[in-house]
């Protein structure tokens, strides 16, 4: 399926229209732990959202990309993970700006700027590196992204981390 989806172990959120136009596009989700409420924005824009069943319960590892019958084939640019809800304006306020590592709220912040190497370098103040797997490698982005020099994880297999994507 070419449907994003926002995973929750078995407990999923999915856009129901197709995406493989091949365009970059900027995909937030949103999750509200106080009352389950699940959102997916797809360049500022509601495309899906529900109530979760229950609060998610996950530990470990974080895979982005990865599904257990379907790996991104595609490419991602920054990716930032909060602890707040973000609001719809919030969103489309800095989804194409890059954002200070201080930013209140900010846990994970990964601008994927390294170029060599498997290491996708958190630029918050948690160092919550990431590994690139399975063949990602590395490639200049085209991502419309106020900020020049970027560069962007690029696999046909599977890769780490998301914000900004394209591809099928």
């Amino acid at each position: 399926s070419d449907a994003f989806s926002f995973n929750f172990w078995g407990n999923d959120l999915a856009t129901t229209e197709s995406d493989s136009d091949q365009n970059w596009h900027h995909w937030a989700c949103t999750f509200n732990a106080s009352n389950r409420a699940r959102t997916i924005y797809r360049d500022g824009v509601v495309v899906g959202s529900d109530t979760a069943s229950a609060n998610f319960q996950g530990t470990g590892e974080f895979h982005i990309g990865e599904a257990f019958d379907f790996n991104f084939k595609g490419q991602v640019d920054d990716l930032r993970i909060w602890n707040v809800v973000r609001t719809q304006s919030e969103i489309q306020g800095l989804m194409f700006f890059p954002i200070p590592f201080t930013l209140s709220g900010i846990v994970a912040l990964h601008q994927f700027n390294q170029g060599t190497g498997l290491t996708a370098e958190d630029s918050s103040s948690f160092n919550r590196d990431g590994t690139l797997m399975n063949g990602a490698g590395w490639v200049i982005s085209s991502a419309p992204l106020r900020w020049s020099g970027r560069l962007v994880v690029t696999t046909s297999a599977q890769t780490i981390a998301a914000g900004s994507v394209s591809g099928t």
